[in-house]
């Protein structure tokens, strides 16, 4: 007695399955404006988290230009932005001037976005003073909006996916 059995429709799922494979080099705009979308959720959290500070802060440091900070800066700061031209990643947070790679607006550089989050004196001075209401703020918004981000980021990647195997 002798069994033989044929496979249809080989070829055709070798064929999409190649090009699945290749979903995340071929389709770098569509995923990285996927991130984007997904990143606004955080960043509308954590602008609508910032309380501004009431006056403007006066920042001298030895002989450089005096440096005045605007109240709504920190809020202003928060945004997205493109690491690395190689990946398709998208970063969210306080902005801050980089020489090299991005530019903010100069009422939007969150350049002391890192003092404002971790208190006004790090343990090496001597401790925290969390008695401010921008006290992790960013961890806070993290916190808040995770879940969301990472089901709409799914639901984004799905319908990029799909409409890319086509």
């Amino acid at each position: 007695m002798k069994i033989s059995a044929s496979l249809e429709g080989v070829d055709r799922a070798t064929k999409r399955i190649n090009r699945a494979v290749t979903y995340g080099k071929l389709n770098r705009t569509e995923v990285a404006a996927s991130y984007r979308k997904v990143s606004g959720i955080f960043i509308r959290k954590a602008r609508s988290m910032t309380k501004d500070y009431p006056t403007t802060i006066r920042v001298r440091r030895g002989k450089t230009v005096p440096m005045d900070i605007e109240p709504g800066t920190l809020r202003r700061s928060f945004g997205n932005w493109h690491p690395s031209k190689k990946f398709p990643t998208i970063l969210a947070g306080p902005r801050a001037n980089h020489p090299m790679a991005r530019k903010v607006q100069q009422n939007a550089d969150g350049w002391f976005a890192h003092i404002v989050e971790e208190g006004d004196f790090n343990d090496y001075f001597g401790g925290n003073q969390k008695s401010h209401p921008n006290y992790k703020v960013t961890e806070r918004a993290i916190k808040a909006t995770k879940e969301r981000m990472r089901q709409k980021l799914y639901g984004e990647i799905k319908k990029n996916f799909l409409k890319f195997m086509r």
